[in-house]
């Protein structure tokens, strides 16, 4: 369509209903509504049963022993997790993780491929081979496995993107809402340079850390297996990628805490653009409004 004519908006489409604004943001007020009050219930259970022991006590000494109870938070993960429905994000995250097991069978066929040529060329016969499978059924095996893969893959990176595109909106909503109803004090407190960023900015890290989070669960179990198959292969002489790899381990950590640092720089420096930019505009506004520039 690109090759033929400029796009324009309608070649686009319109969203799926569950990505719509909407449908994103009833969904997760409804389940956020639902941990407030359930918060709530619980906190009076803790504060009815905080005064009833100090009603117990006979003097001063012993109430100041009694601790207070720990209220209970509301959680937005919680509310965005059951909003979405979390067997979705279950199944994709099985998806995941079982293409990423099925990734080391090829090598494992390879392997069998391999010994099974050195068996008959040794023996000129493939009589008293013992293989995983007959050699047709893994070079079958070659082209299915990875097709397989890649439908997994595919499947679960949809599922995320929905998800991520999910909680990215329903957070912005929610922020939207909060921002018409807080009050003088909360408003003081937060400058718009803060909101600007938290409906940009966090939002957006937000579906980036749902888009990439099978491949964090996923690691370890992937480093796992592939040294012991290296380990299988090479021996002790594996350890030393392994020492390696440890050596390394501080030096991301100390890397990545320098771009977390600056990061948070730039985000502090971004609040201040926006802040001054909205008082720039409101001052504009404010000498139109006055017709001062005459």
């Amino acid at each position: 369509l690109g090759s033929r004519k400029v796009l324009e908006a309608p070649d686009v489409g319109v969203p799926s209903q569950q990505d719509r604004a909407q449908t994103a943001y009833q969904g997760a007020r409804q389940a956020w509504d639902a941990q407030v009050a359930k918060a709530q219930a619980h906190n009076q259970v803790l504060q009815q049963n905080y005064q009833d022991k100090l009603s117990k006590c006979s003097s001063e000494e012993e109430r100041s022993k009694i601790p207070p109870p720990k209220l209970q938070e509301p959680s937005m993960a919680t509310s965005l997790m059951k909003s979405f429905g979390g067997g979705r994000i279950a199944t994709a995250m099985f998806f995941y993780v079982f293409s990423a097991l099925l990734s080391f069978v090829p090598v494992l066929i390879l392997n069998d491929l391999v010994r099974y040529f050195e068996y008959y060329a040794a023996n000129q016969t493939s009589q008293g081979f013992e293989g995983m499978a007959p050699p047709w059924v893994l070079v079958v095996g070659l082209g299915i496995i990875p097709v397989l893969m890649s439908t997994l893959q595919t499947r679960h990176q949809a599922i995320m993107a929905h998800c991520g595109v999910f909680v990215r909106t329903a957070v912005s909503m929610l922020l939207y809402q909060k921002s018409l109803s807080v009050s003088a004090a909360g408003r003081a407190q937060t400058s718009t340079g803060q909101v600007v960023n938290m409906m940009s900015n966090d939002t957006m890290q937000l579906q980036r850390f749902l888009q990439f989070l099978g491949m964090t669960l996923v690691a370890p179990i992937q480093i796992i297996v592939a040294l012991y198959l290296i380990f299988q292969q090479v021996g002790n002489a594996t350890w030393v990628g392994v020492g390696y790899m440890v050596f390394l381990a501080p030096v991301n950590m100390m890397v990545f805490s320098i771009v977390s640092k600056m990061r948070r720089k730039v985000l502090q420096y971004s609040d201040l653009r926006v802040k001054m930019m909205n008082e720039i505009l409101t001052g504009i506004r404010i000498i139109k409004f006055y017709a001062w520039e005459q």
